[in-house]
């Protein structure tokens, strides 16, 4: 790539996260409009979540993803979240091809952003410095960085900013890093339904006790006037009094309507609702059971399969063959449906655009999770028959599969990892890594909902000059083939 055309995209991506930001932090109009991100490639609206995501498309910057989520305003804490206005939360910038974006680091980042030295865990908590140092196994080639937007005279908000990088190849030895997402989110607290509850009640009993307080003045106000004024208007003390006792009585009148509305309203609607979530889990299984018979027993992938639903769009990264179904399933609403075919990484030719495709992975990304408790690690699997061992990228073998929480950064969050046992008609080794996120920090249940399935082929991590030292070691062995065929003739 030309270095013109390479200062162009740059400059392209840092316009839209800085648009992103003044968006975020400032409070500027979200325009979905806006050139700056591009065109609307979809519009996905979760009706149990009433959030939206707008997936834009940029022409200037191919190979790039643009995600902004819209939700329910978080300080709104109003029970009917239909009726509660749709506030911007994140922004999410993912890059599929990043071989002309190294000189994009988090310096340059940190400084276009006005970001601090330190970065707020989701208590509160204060962390100095940036870097998150590498990933443990399975990611070690990745890394993690994490601020805190500076705040300014016209910031309204609390921005985290989230940075990942991956080495660009284990044998580099100038150590070069490529940028693979950003993410830039709102710091509003985290409010369960039940929280929320809390909140709203606090609110209403502070404007209660703020009506009681206005009653009380006006009833000594009057009782310091003179008698002749007491005797003569008793009907204004009265109606003073009058209407805060209505107003008091109607509210709780409201509240005790509502609640039992919501009970009622739950018990007329459980049995269908179980019925759906019984019919989603299976679709969702039978996905997964799908993808590993194609990765693991080489079964052909056919698009227009009806199992992963429908295609939404095919998206094909300029500097490799690698392709990326989109799927869209009418009873799994709010679920991202991925699955990525590329170049076959066992056929080292040197040009790779005459390289059989072949499948690679298989992605799940559930952006609505309540309906999906019970989908559980030990189900997943016991369905696609996975090993009590995960395998890491160099080879060597861990026992057991919980790699436990996220934390410090994402306490929360808890993965899983597996290596799918071979059956006798496996025909490639496939790794299962599953994501689940506490549904609620206070619940003593532990019940935690999926959020990621990701199912890979195990191809051996290859770059270029690796690909051409396997193609060369393949001439050696046909040249040796050939000359001992020759001299035992």
């Amino acid at each position: 790539m030309l270095e013109g055309e390479r200062n162009h995209r740059r400059e392209a991506i840092l316009e839209v996260i800085d648009k992103a930001m003044s968006i975020l932090r400032d409070n500027r109009p979200f325009d979905t409009a806006d050139s700056v991100f591009g065109v609307i490639r979809s519009k996905e609206k979760f009706p149990d979540l009433t959030d939206t995501q707008y997936i834009f498309k940029n022409s200037t910057i191919p190979g790039v993803i643009i995600n902004f989520s819209m939700v329910t305003d978080p300080l709104d804490y109003s029970e009917d979240r239909t009726k509660v206005s749709i506030v911007p939360r994140t922004f999410d910038l993912r890059f599929i091809s990043s071989s002309s974006l190294l000189d994009i680091s988090p310096a340059v980042l940190k400084k276009r952003l006005d970001l601090a030295d330190y970065w707020v865990a989701g208590d509160g908590t204060r962390h100095e410095g940036n870097d998150l140092g590498a990933g443990s196994p399975p990611t070690p080639r990745l890394h993690t960085y994490r601020y805190r937007a500076n705040a300014r005279p016209d910031s309204r908000f609390s921005v985290d900013v989230d940075l990942l990088y991956g080495d660009d190849g284990p044998t580099d030895p100038t150590d070069t890093r490529v940028i693979l997402q950003v993410t830039l989110s709102r710091a509003y607290p985290y409010l369960t339904p039940e929280m929320r509850k809390q909140k709203r009640e606090e609110k209403e009993r502070r404007v209660r006790d703020l009506w009681q307080s206005e009653g009380e003045r006006i009833l000594i106000r009057d009782s310091t006037a003179s008698y002749k004024r007491k005797f003569m208007q008793p009907q204004r003390r009265l109606i003073h009094a009058g209407v805060i006792l209505m107003l008091c009585s109607c509210a709780s009148l409201m509240r005790a309507q509502t609640n039992t509305q919501i009970k009622s309203t739950g018990l007329e609607s459980g049995e269908m609702a179980d019925k759906v979530v019984k019919n989603q889990r299976e679709a969702i299984l039978a996905m997964m059971e799908k993808a590993m018979s194609i990765l693991r027993d080489n079964k052909p992938f056919n698009p227009v399969d009806s199992e992963f639903g429908v295609v939404q769009s095919v998206e094909k990264t300029t500097d490799s063959m690698d392709e990326r179904y989109i799927f869209r399933s009418s009873i799994l609403k709010g679920v991202d449906i991925v699955f990525i075919t590329g170049a076959d990484p066992l056929d080292y030719s040197d040009h790779r655009g005459k390289t059989p495709i072949v499948p690679g992975g298989f992605d799940l990304q559930f952006a609505s999770s309540p309906v999906r408790i019970d989908i559980l690690p030990s189900l997943i699997k016991e369905r696609l028959d996975l090993a009590d061992y995960w395998v890491a990228g160099d080879g060597k073998k861990y026992e057991g599969n919980d790699l436990g929480s996220g934390a410090p950064l994402s306490p929360l969050l808890h993965r899983y990892r597996y290596r799918a046992k071979e059956h006798l008609d496996s025909r490639f080794p496939v790794d299962v890594e599953l994501l689940y996120g506490d549904a609620d920090p206070t619940d003593s249940t532990d019940t935690r909902v999926i959020l990621h399935v990701t199912l890979s082929r195990a191809y051996p991590y290859l770059t270029p000059e690796m690909r051409k030292q396997k193609r060369e070691e393949n001439e050696q062995r046909m040249h040796d083939l050939y000359r001992n065929s020759g001299a035992t003739k």
